[in-house]
């Protein structure tokens, strides 16, 4: 059997099988209407499919069922976008908005919207009015409706509660058996009793009490005869005087912050909320729309827990902040919506990790109560709606942020004609969804000094700093600790001190410090130099050798070619002689009595304030001996490691504490051993001095009786600090010979068109044609997304790049030579564009400090890595290198 019918909904005849198929069809003709982010939406519909305009990534925009769409809706956080483009359709960006619910009448919440409710109804919400306790006062009660000149009450009740819209009507509530009530509009104070046709009025002589119905159901706006709660299902009433009395207590509303007054905005401290006497009331009407400015405050606060999720948080009010939509969100609804923000990308938290952080963190998991409260502090990470209308018709206290809004609320709650004008407050709401209702708030104090918006940057440096270039001296991964350091174990040694501490001790001595020691230590390695001559080439070429077993060294011992070469040799000498006799703190290193007692003399003693020339014959006074003989009596005697220090040999401690850069971190090896070389230059040069002039005190001998005297401790095959050096400096070369690599590619022809990588074979143009590809998508990141669109040229003639330099982190960026534009100019010309500064900050503490939209930074750093990738693949590819991307 084939049914025909005409439908209502798309206005065509449809022909069908049986009854279900046609109830398929109306159900899915039917037209939709949907809340997104609190906004009633009718989606479009064409080629038998509704089109979907929402703010979700990888919306497909077409759907053949609008339960899909009622899914997208009910997505916290997702809006509805006109302008968005459907592929194959176009309605030239129209909103579809079917209504804006009014601020106070229609709290919608997201998905599939329902008939409205009747006049000056709203839905009770369980989670606002838990604090109206329902108690069984009568098991049954009518609803009627009082009409001007009517005096019999005709019966409204029906299954869905229809109101009466038109006349002057009254809602009135009817107790069984006990008469009914009737609502006077205009004689406020009286009741109408009896149970008959007719009534009389009563003077009570005081303010009426209005009654509640139920426990859940419809909620009747403020006023005379508002306060009502309307059910179906059980009627009940409570009178809400009543609430807060006897055993039966409503839960206590939330605290407020407290309020401190002072006498003028300059004396009140940052953190406090200051009350000033109001100004006259102001009024407003006509078309007025409400201003609106983000509340920032120190009570917005920042955790590492939840910054990657876009969130702050609330600590007065233990509620999540949401820096996009500038709303408070409880724990039970605060992942959702930061996961809707971030799209595709995975959330960084999962469900059990955020309850993890709510219960640490105390998280709310309902909002507080503002129903009926008198203006509170404004709460920060919520926006302030400055100029809102504040509705005083019988005492209502409804806030609404529009003209037109405020109007419509008078027309349905209160009648008659509305004021030209309404009083002017400051409000705040939760959200745009369960909580959209206004209430009032004391705006914060403006700020006293005007803050600098790019202060944040020298924190915000620092800490890059910090991450990028990490001061830490011991990694635990073997994997990624260098071959040098296995051998030595440095890194292990020095892992429990600061890096930045352990080169101080290493450092030449400051101004003030050791007055003297760097002109005596000048002095000496410049008598050295001039003993040369007088010592015989015999015993300068034994000076000279390493190891005396394989072979004397038949190049003797030789001053250096330049004055700048001697002179970078003397500065490591003084180096040495500090970190001696300069106090380590808590840097461990035990030493015998006698060099203590001899560093002891150094300190003691007091250098000349104007040496003498240097000479092969000169009589050195007290201060120069002092430190000859520390230097020699360190480098004549063995050495062995102890529990305190494992290296033991003050000179290889030295060497230790040298290898570590400015930066904090190891040195490489090929950095080390031009320090090995200087400090072999420094023993044959004190050894050479003391062969030439001999011990203090000690008679003159010959030459060669005093070389064998130190012959023992300049030879490899000795247990001496010369040995040790020489075993570090020679495994230090090993180490920088091999690290080469050859190319890993062979080419496959003779004209070098093609080539084989790693058993594949490769094309010369494939490869030209791939890094063309990757330039172009390297500009078009670089120009759309890493500068945001932004027109910023730095100009420069020549760029200085050290390609030698190894140094971690060198950049020609950090080269002092360049200097091309200021570092945080992108920085500064994002927050300088209202267009970017908007994308990227809500708002600015009173500090300057701002308040980062933490899912922009995400995506931008997203798109910053892809940059770094495809920088690195240009570089690889066009085998070019000393790049390095800052």
């Amino acid at each position: 059997m084939v049914y025909s019918f005409h439908c209502p909904h798309c206005d065509s005849g449809v022909e069908v099988k049986d009854l279900s198929a046609r109830e398929y069809h109306v159900a899915n003709c039917k037209d939709r209407v949907f809340v997104f982010d609190g906004i009633a939406i009718q989606p479009p519909r064409f080629d038998d499919k509704f089109i979907c305009k929402c703010s979700i990534p990888g919306c497909r925009g077409k759907y053949k069922a609008w339960k899909t769409i009622k899914a997208h809706a009910e997505t916290p956080g997702v809006q509805w976008v006109p302008d968005k483009v459907i592929e194959g359709f176009n309605d030239g960006g129209k909103d579809n908005v079917a209504f804006v619910p009014d601020t106070q009448d229609l709290p919608l919440t997201p998905g599939l919207y329902a008939p409205r409710y009747p006049p000056g109804i709203v839905p009770f919400n369980p989670e606002v009015d838990k604090d109206r306790r329902m108690v069984n006062f009568f098991p049954k009660v009518t609803t009627g409706k009082v009409t001007a000149g009517e005096p019999k009450e005709k019966d409204a009740v029906e299954d869905n509660m229809k109101v009466n819209k038109k006349g002057k009507g009254r809602e009135v509530v009817v107790k069984a058996n006990d008469g009914k009530k009737k609502a006077d509009n205009k004689g406020k104070g009286k009741e109408v009793v009896g149970g008959s046709k007719k009534g009389k009025e009563v003077d009570r002589g005081g303010p009426r009490v209005p009654k509640v119905v139920s426990t859940t159901g419809y909620v009747v706006g403020e006023g005379s005869s508002k306060n009502i709660i309307y059910n179906n299902n059980n009627n009940n009433i409570i009178d809400l005087n009543t609430l807060g009395e006897g055993p039966e207590a409503p839960i206590a509303e939330a605290a407020t912050s407290p309020v401190s007054r002072k006498t003028t905005v300059e004396d009140a401290d940052d953190d406090d909320v200051v009350v000033i006497d109001p100004p006259p009331a102001q009024m407003a009407g006509g078309d007025h729309v409400s201003s609106r400015e983000l509340v920032v405050d120190n009570k917005l606060v920042i955790h590492a827990e939840i910054q990657t999720l876009g969130l702050y948080f609330q600590k007065d009010y233990k509620l999540f902040a949401c820096s996009s939509c500038k709303v408070l969100l409880t724990a039970v609804t605060a992942l959702g919506h930061a996961r809707a923000h971030l799209g595709k990308m995975k959330s960084p938290v999962s469900d059990k990790g955020f309850a993890y952080i709510c219960a640490i963190l105390g998280a709310a998991v309902e909002y507080p109560s503002m129903a009926h409260k008198p203006p509170i502090p404004a709460i920060s990470g919520l926006e302030l709606y400055k100029e809102a209308l504040l509705c005083e018709e019988d005492n209502c206290g409804s806030v609404f942020s529009t003209a037109g809004s405020i109007r419509q609320h008078h027309s349905t709650h209160h009648g008659g004609s509305p004021p030209k004008d309404w009083k002017v407050v400051t409000a705040q709401h939760f959200n745009n969804n369960t909580h959209r209702p206004l209430f009032r708030v004391i705006a914060p104090k403006p700020p006293t000094r005007k803050f600098d918006k790019f202060r944040f940057l020298d924190k915000l440096n620092a800490s890059i700093n910090t991450i990028v270039k990490p001061s830490s001296l011991y990694n635990d991964d073997a994997r990624e600790v260098s071959a040098w350091l296995k051998h030595t174990k440095w890194h292990v040694y020095m892992k429990d001190h600061d890096p930045k501490f352990l080169r101080s001790l290493v450092d030449l001595p400051d101004h003030g410090e050791f007055p003297g020691l760097r002109s005596t230590v000048n002095y000496i390695v410049d008598c050295a130099m001039l003993c040369i001559d007088p010592v015989s080439s015999r015993i300068r070429q034994l000076l000279n050798t390493d190891d005396r077993k394989a072979g004397i060294n038949h190049r003797p011992f030789d001053g250096l070619e330049t004055d700048e070469a001697l002179s970078a040799y003397k500065r490591e000498l003084v180096r040495f002689v500090t970190f001696l006799i300069r106090d380590k703190g808590d840097y461990q290193l035990p030493l015998p009595n006698t060099i203590r007692e001899l560093i002891q003399k150094v300190r003691d003693s007091v250098p000349l304030a104007s040496l003498p020339s240097p000479s092969p014959q000169a009589d050195f006074d007290d201060y120069t001996f002092s430190v000859i003989e520390l230097l020699i009596g360190v480098w004549t005697r063995t050495w062995d490691p102890s529990f305190e220090n494992p290296i033991g040999d003050p000179t290889v401690c030295f060497l230790a504490l040298r290898s570590i850069s400015d930066s904090g971190e190891w040195a490489d090896v090929t950095d080390v051993t031009p320090t090995i070389a200087k400090l072999f230059f420094s023993i044959r040069s004190l050894f050479l001095l003391q062969i030439a002039i001999g011990r203090r005190g000690a008679t003159r001998g010959k030459p060669r009786d005093r070389y064998e005297e130190l012959a023992p401790w300049h030879d490899e095959g000795s247990d001496c600090t010369f040995s040790s050096l020489a075993s570090l400096q020679h495994y230090a070369s090993a180490l920088a010979y091999e690290t080469f690599k050859p190319p890993m590619f062979i080419w496959y022809d003779d004209e070098k068109t093609e080539f084989v990588w790693d058993g594949d074979r490769v094309k010369v143009d494939d490869l030209k044609r791939m890094a063309m590809e990757i330039k172009r998508r390297m500009y078009k990141l670089w120009e759309e997304d890493i500068l945001c669109g932004l027109d910023i040229e730095i100009h420069y003639d020549h760029i200085a790049d050290r390609l030698t330099n190894t140094e971690p982190m060198y950049g020609f960026i950090d080269d002092p030579r360049n200097k091309l534009c200021d570092p945080d100019v992108l920085m500064k010309a994002i927050l300088s564009d209202p267009r970017t500064e908007q994308e990227f900050v809500s708002g600015y503490r009173s500090n300057g400090e701002p308040l980062w939209i933490t899912p922009r930074l995400i995506e931008w750093l997203f798109k910053l890595s892809e940059y770094q990738l495809l920088s690195m693949a240009s570089i690889h590819i066009a085998t070019g290198g000393g790049l390095a991307f800052q």
